[in-house]
């Protein structure tokens, strides 16, 4: 059994996830779309397999998502990627392993869950706070706005320098399946200087990107022992001198973008393949 974890507020998924749940049914997969918070691991059966790729919510429930990994854990239901790895991807803290890797990532300032934000700290002129544990740009805003407070971000905040190249040449998605890079996908900011889905970006095939960009991309994975995933996304912030941010490396739940790249579908289920009848021997 293989189980596309999605949240509450798309049960079903998107037109992406259910074109995936027809292809696999129809290699005889038994498949289904369902939301992390109604799977009974309890009656799981052992040989079931769990994709997290739509658990669009987990940062909105984050104790009782760490509490569905423990569980799987404990009854050793395969999930894809290992839960491990999804704790660790969950908190942005995750950047601080790449920067003691000698890792361009955009320098940052970490406040910890329960730890008083001080602003004293921070150098950058103009700043961009994220939540440290958030999704879809939710609570992503320019730090002058107002002061942050514990109610507003309860499990930390990242205060990163705003980049504003950016706004002119967007976010760069590098897509991996079996640790090995597929394709491409460039998002283009338009009204807002958000690079996300939920704040109206241009997204379009990027092709032929710089060896250079794919290279520092598996070493970003690499650096968090996660060379060999079933699926990895690594987005990075281009510059004008042809360098480049790692803005994130997304491990749970990120769009990979099957409907911009021909033959994707295929790469996926065909990296998946291996996994799923290893859980089913």
């Amino acid at each position: 059994m293989l189980l596309i974890a999605t949240c509450k507020a798309y049960k079903e998924g998107n037109a992406a996830l259910k074109n995936l749940q027809k292809r696999l049914e129809n290699l005889h997969f038994q498949c289904e779309l369902k939301a992390w918070q109604e799977i009974n691991v309890k009656n799981l059966a052992s040989n079931t397999l769990i994709l997290p790729l739509a658990v669009w919510d987990y940062s909105l429930e984050y104790a009782n998502f760490l509490h569905f990994l423990n569980e799987l854990e404990k009854k050793k239901i395969h999930i894809l990627n290992p839960s491990e790895i999804l704790k660790m991807n969950a908190d942005k803290s995750y950047l601080k392993i790449l920067e003691k890797a000698n890792l361009p990532i955009i320098p940052s300032v970490i406040f910890k869950q329960n730890e008083l934000f001080d602003l004293n700290q921070i150098p950058f002129e103009k700043a961009v706070i994220k939540p440290l544990v958030g999704q879809s740009g939710n609570g992503v805003r320019f730090l002058e706005q107002k002061t942050p407070t514990k109610a507003e971000f309860p499990h930390g905040a990242l205060i990163q320098p705003f980049i504003e190249s950016v706004e002119e040449l967007g976010e760069f998605c590098l897509i991996f399946f079996g640790g090995k890079f597929a394709y491409a996908i460039h998002r283009q900011t338009q009204k807002d200087w958000r690079a996300n889905s939920n704040y109206g970006v241009k997204i379009s095939p990027l092709k032929n990107p710089h060896k250079a960009y794919i290279n520092l991309a598996l070493k970003a994975l690499k650096a968090l022992n996660s060379s060999n995933l079933l699926y990895a996304r690594v987005d990075l912030l281009p510059q004008k001198n042809g360098d480049a941010f790692i803005n994130e490396v997304e491990l749970i739940e990120p769009s990979l973008y099957f409907d911009f790249c021909e033959n994707s579908l295929d790469e996926f289920i065909k990296n998946l393949l291996p996994f799923y009848q290893k859980a089913n021997c």
